[in-house]
C-alpha cells in the first residue's frame, strides 16, 4: 500500500474471477476490497485465511479429525479475524486477546479448549497460536501496521511458517486423542506439501496445492 496515495502498489494475488465481470471495480486488480475496507474485507488478498483456514482445515484432517471436525476448527479460527469482536480492527484488547497474545494468554486458551473438548476453542487457540509467529516482534497497540501485511504472507518466511505449520499439528495430535479420536502422526509425509503451500504467492495456488 502506498500511504499518500491510499493505492495498493502490486496486484491482488486472487486474479479476476468470472463472477466479476459484472462488477467493472473488480477488474482494477489494484482496488482490494473494492477499494472501500471500512465496508469490505479481502478474503483473497491476504498468516490469513490461506493459514487459519485452509492450511488448519488441512492439517486437522491429515491429523486425524474428521472432515466436519476439521471444518468447525477452521471456521473458528478464521471467524476470530472476521468478528467485530475479536477481529484485529476491533481495538486494542481484542489484539492482544487474540492476534499479539502473550504465553499465559496462549497457555490459558489451551488449557480452556483442552479442558472442554470444544472445537470452537480449539480454533481460537490455534489463530492466536499462529498468529504468535507471524506477529513476533510485534505489540498489540499498534501491531504490524508499519510493515503492512508483509507479516501475515508465508512466502515472505516459509521457514517460520513451516515451523508453524508443524507445531499445529502436533497440538492438533494431542487434541485427536482429547477427542477420544485416533490420530496420525506422521508430518514427514505432508511436510513438502506444507512448505510449497507456504512458498506459494497466490490463494488459487495454495489451494491447488492442498487439493492435489
Amino acid at each position: 500500500m502506498r500511504p499518500e496515495t491510499g493505492r495498493f502498489i502490486s496486484v491482488d494475488p486472487a486474479g479476476i474471477l468470472e463472477k466479476d465481470l459484472i462488477n467493472p471495480q473488480k477488474l482494477n486488480r489494484y482496488a482490494y476490497a473494492l477499494n472501500n475496507p471500512y465496508r469490505y474485507f479481502d478474503p483473497d488478498g491476504r498468516y490469513e485465511r490461506d493459514v487459519h483456514y485452509n492450511l488448519t482445515y488441512y492439517l486437522a484432517v491429515k491429523a486425524g479429525f474428521s472432515k466436519n471436525q476439521a471444518r468447525i476448527i477452521a471456521s473458528a479460527n478464521q471467524g476470530v479475524d472476521e468478528s467485530k469482536v475479536t477481529g484485529p480492527f476491533a481495538g486494542v484488547q481484542a489484539r492482544r486477546d487474540y492476534h499479539f497474545v502473550t504465553q499465559e494468554r496462549l497457555r490459558q486458551m489451551y488449557d480452556q479448549a483442552y479442558k472442554t473438548g470444544d472445537l470452537e476453542l480449539m480454533g481460537q487457540f490455534f489463530h492466536a497460536f499462529q498468529d504468535s509467529y507471524s506477529h513476533a516482534g510485534y505489540e498489540p497497540k499498534r501491531g504490524h501496521i508499519i510493515d503492512g501485511t508483509a507479516p501475515d504472507k508465508t512466502y515472505n518466511d516459509p521457514e517460520k511458517a513451516n515451523e508453524m505449520a508443524k507445531a499445529t499439528y502436533e497440538y492438533m495430535i494431542i487434541f485427536v486423542k482429547r477427542q477420544g479420536g485416533n490420530p496420525t502422526n506422521n508430518w514427514d509425509a505432508i511436510k513438502d506439501k506444507v512448505d510449497q503451500f507456504n512458498r506459494a504467492r497466490s490463494i488459487r495456488e495454495k489451494e491447488k496445492i492442498l487439493a492435489e
